[in-house]
Formats: C-alpha cells, sequence, structure tokens
C-alpha cells in the first residue's frame, strides 16, 4: 500500500471516530439494543405541496387538454377550508408520533408475481401427473400431411 493511501485511510477513520462521539449522543437502548435514534420526518408545508400539485396537474391538463382554471379553483378552495384544518392535525400528530409516515401505512405486496409463478408450476405438474395435458404434434406443415404425435414421457421427468 502506497503511503498516500495509508495517510488517507488513517484520516478516513479518524473522522468516522469524531463523527461517532458526535452520534454517540443519539444512541438509546431499547430492549438491549443499540438504536439510532432518527430523526421525525419533516412535515411540507401546505402552499408548497399545493404549488408543487398545481405544477404537475398543469402538464396533466395540457396533455389531455384538461380545464386547469377549475383546479386551480379547487385548490385555492381546499387551501382556504379544509386543507388548513388537515395541515394543523397533520403536525399534531407528529409532534405526538416517533414516525407520523409509518404510523397508517399498509404493506406493500410484493410477493403476488411469485405466488402466482409457484401457482402456475403447481397446476401444470398436477396436470403431467394426471396426464391431463393434450398430446403434442408436430405440425403437418413440417411433414406435408397429416400431424404426428410426439413423445410425452420427458414431462413425467420434470
Amino acid at each position: 500500500m502506497e503511503a498516500t493511501t495509508i495517510i488517507n485511510n488513517n484520516i478516513l477513520i479518524n473522522n468516522l471516530k469524531e463523527i461517532n462521539k458526535e452520534n454517540k449522543k443519539l444512541v438509546e437502548k431499547i430492549d438491549g439494543w443499540n438504536q439510532y435514534l432518527l430523526l421525525k420526518p419533516p412535515i411540507p408545508d401546505l402552499k408548497h405541496t399545493l404549488t408543487r400539485y398545481l405544477e404537475y396537474s398543469s402538464v396533466l391538463a395540457q396533455t389531455y387538454k384538461l380545464d386547469f382554471d377549475k383546479t386551480i379553483e379547487n385548490v385555492k378552495k381546499f387551501e382556504e377550508t379544509i386543507g388548513t384544518k388537515l395541515q394543523q392535525k397533520l403536525k399534531e400528530i407528529a409532534f405526538k408520533e416517533d414516525n407520523w409516515e409509518t404510523k397508517e401505512r399498509v404493506p406493500l405486496e410484493t410477493k403476488n408475481y411469485a405466488a402466482l409463478l409457484i401457482k402456475g408450476f403447481l397446476d401444470f405438474r398436477e396436470k403431467v401427473e394426471g396426464k391431463e395435458i393434450p398430446l403434442e404434434t408436430v405440425p403437418d406443415r413440417f411433414i406435408g400431411g397429416k400431424s404426428v404425435p410426439m413423445c410425452m414421457d420427458q414431462y413425467g421427468k420434470l
């Protein structure tokens, strides 16, 4: 190893030790485990959120030739009526809860495709074992007349 690499690694290690000393303040014992306390997620400003919503919806309105003025009107009405109340409620929840984002989160269905694939394999296996698969044949266009049945014995070895 070159001397500069060793020096750079030592500097990096020392910097990490300094960062770790600062972070020790953030470590708490939870069920016997040292866990870093995460900062609470920030609450987006209502005006900022509505502005971004209008930006994105303007693109959709232009693409699909929709009436964007109606959207602007509805956003203003939302901000003046229920929007500020909902924003205040969100701030209250964020103050009371550790992580307001995950409180009511619904789990994602991530295994659907794998489950359907396995189900398909098992259904096919049952058909093979029950000899319910239709007989495969060589198409008549290759032989020049009638189709010829193929040997299906290999399916039993799957």
